[in-house]
């Protein structure tokens, strides 16, 4: 079984693109090596000072993943917003990508700012984001998605 889980947070690290080479590239190194080692596929985006992330993968995988994103201090005020199973995974690998990483906000972090956007916001949010451009991906861990 396959469960798919919708989260964000507040960014405790810098997000400018510069930040790649500091401690945002080593976070991004550590969750694709947990990804790739757990053959967990999904996204992280990030937005203005947020984390927006859908991960999918069996859900004992996907407990241990979020159980270290919990006590990581580089994710601040980590809300899930759904953890469902799920007949197949949307994605075939796990990918980064960056929105407006030192702009206004988007519609969905200004309605992050002041409520709890939707998990199918989100959802949607990372999608459209990582089809307009990947910072980093890794091959592909899975053979087919949905």
């Amino acid at each position: 079984m396959l469960n798919s889980s919708v989260m964000v947070s507040r960014a405790g690290i810098e997000l400018s693109l510069g930040a790649v080479s500091g401690d945002l590239g080593k976070l991004l190194a550590h969750c694709m090596k947990s990804c790739i080692d757990r053959q967990i596929t999904g996204a992280l985006v990030w937005d203005s000072g947020y984390f927006l992330t859908v991960l999918e993968g069996e859900p004992v995988e996907l407990d241990a993943f979020t159980g270290s994103l919990r006590t990581d201090h580089r994710f601040g005020e980590l809300r899930a917003l759904e953890s469902v199973p799920v007949e197949g995974r949307e994605y075939l690998s796990w990918a980064v990508g960056a929105v407006r990483p030192e702009s206004t906000p988007s519609l969905l972090v200004k309605k992050l700012q002041t409520l709890v956007p939707t998990a199918a916001e989100v959802r949607a949010y990372v999608r459209t984001s990582i089809q307009n451009g990947v910072l980093a991906e890794t091959p592909p861990l899975v053979v087919r998605a949905v």
